[in-house]
């Protein structure tokens, strides 16, 4: 969790005054599940607070 603390803080600051599309690219070498929950709370802070008329775009970068 001490890990992704600064990208929640990031997120949450972010999210006062987003761009009209934010992007956000994804792309892991490995994912385990702490991780994962990690992800699942940063993304659930964008989807929250990034609404219209403002877009959030989501990539993930995977190998085939």
């Amino acid at each position: 969790m001490q890990f992704y603390q600064p990208i929640f803080d990031w997120a949450e600051d972010y999210c006062k005054s987003p761009q009209p599309q934010t992007t956000l690219e994804l792309g892991f070498e490995y994912l385990n599940s702490d991780s994962m929950k990690c992800m699942y709370g940063l993304l659930k802070i964008l989807r929250e607070n990034i609404t219209e008329p403002n877009t959030l775009v989501i990539k993930w970068i995977y190998e085939p």
